[in-house]
């Protein structure tokens, strides 16, 4: 489900633009910040056998780019066509992946959940009653099992018919928010949640904390360095503070930030909102009547600020870089401590691609850019582009 709503709010943003002016402005004026950076672009030709397969990435891992061939076609296809694993050497060029971990993670033909992500929970068994649920890192080379952890996934599907997930991966934790919602048949009425829970996968000890199914508001969730903790903000504006105890969740009150601004007119939208979070901000933004609103917070210095206008969104993971889809093109930016976005480097015009992707590794960036063919209602890849960004600060 939240895939689907992060591509919906994506083509809508390109088919109707939205003006920048308002977030960007003044900082694409400073020509400092472009001597701040030295940024190398490089562009990545594939050598696949077919026109419709593409690269999808999923890590970086010694400098090397691992990820799968996969394809945009109509009709059947074979096995030989899609889901191959393939590196990017140190050359740029498209190699066979002798990363041992993702070869032996397509080969487990336990897993239940087949979309190929570099992390996250997955499970093996047919039913969920019986299902033995693992977190995985295939960058890492991490697996462990998540005892009786089957018993909320059972618990959660066999209360609510329509759900999503939220994650957040922070530091040496993983957090995943379950949220179920009333099943309605009419589509056009805004989702009512009514009931969530929460999982918060410890890394480094190998296990995890859980919450019961509560009517509690979500959370978007971050790490304080400074409390040296996971805190957890609603769209109320309440902070908390978690305590992992003996495998529970206990969400402390910690202090409240005004927000109302923000989520006055939009206060039931929280799954359509897309949410963000980096070393020092939080950043919330939503479409909506033509436009996107934005909230920001400052982590450290518990500053907001609000843009009633900007351009779409999109955070590049690993990262604390940003994508801006402005009028007049697509940049990597970053956020500066006025909470403006500074635009580091244009990677193409905002009408050359339909679909965007990236993956990141600090300073390294990998951007794949996707065309689309819409002739007769469909969606046939018209062209491709692979580039590889490295960011050094001069």
């Amino acid at each position: 489900m939240k895939k689907g709503i992060v591509l919906i709010l994506l083509s809508i943003f390109i088919l109707t633009g939205c003006s920048s002016k308002i977030i960007i402005e003044e900082s694409t004026k400073d020509k400092g910040i472009l001597n701040k950076y030295n940024i190398t672009v490089r562009e990545i030709k594939d050598n696949f056998q077919y026109d419709y397969q593409f690269f999808t990435p999923l890590y970086f891992k010694d400098n090397n780019v691992i990820g799968l061939i996969d394809i945009i076609r109509e009709g059947a296809f074979t096995e030989d066509e899609v889901n191959i694993p393939i590196k990017i050497n140190t050359n740029g060029e498209f190699v066979t992946n002798d990363d041992k971990v993702l070869n032996e993670f397509l080969e487990n033909d336990l897993r239940q959940n087949y979309t190929v992500q570099a992390k996250g929970i997955n499970s093996e068994g047919l039913h969920t009653r019986d299902r033995k649920y693992f977190y995985y890192d295939l960058k890492e080379d991490l697996k462990f099992y998540l005892e009786d952890l089957d018993e909320l996934y059972y618990e959660m599907e066999n209360k609510f018919k329509l759900g999503a997930e939220e994650v957040y991966d922070l530091k040496n934790y993983y957090i995943l928010e379950m949220v179920g919602y009333e099943d309605s048949e009419d589509s056009s009425k805004p989702l009512i949640m009514k009931g969530k829970a929460a999982i918060v996968i410890d890394k480094i000890n190998k296990t995890y904390y859980k919450t019961k199914i509560n009517n509690d508001l979500p959370y978007i969730y971050y790490f304080n360095e400074k409390e040296d903790s996971i805190m957890a903000l609603d769209f109320t504006g309440k902070i908390k503070k978690l305590a992992l105890i003996e495998g529970d969740i206990d969400y402390l009150d910690y202090k409240n930030i005004n927000i109302d601004e923000y989520t006055k007119d939009s206060f039931h939208d929280f799954h359509f909102t897309n949410k963000y979070v980096t070393e020092n901000y939080i950043v919330l933004s939503r479409y909506n009547e033509g436009k996107y609103k934005t909230f920001i917070y400052d982590i450290n210095s518990g500053k907001t600020k609000i843009y009633n206008e900007s351009p779409f969104l999109q955070k590049v993971s690993n990262t604390n870089y940003f994508i801006v889809y402005s009028e007049d093109g697509i940049y990597l930016s970053e956020l500066n401590e006025n909470m403006e976005f500074d635009l580091l480097y244009k990677l193409s015009a905002i009408e050359n691609y339909d679909s965007t992707a990236f993956i990141g590794d600090k300073k390294k960036i990998f951007a794949v850019l996707k065309k689309y063919n819409h002739e007769n209602n469909s969606l046939l890849l018209a062209d491709k582009k692979y580039l590889l960004i490295n960011i050094e600060e001069n």
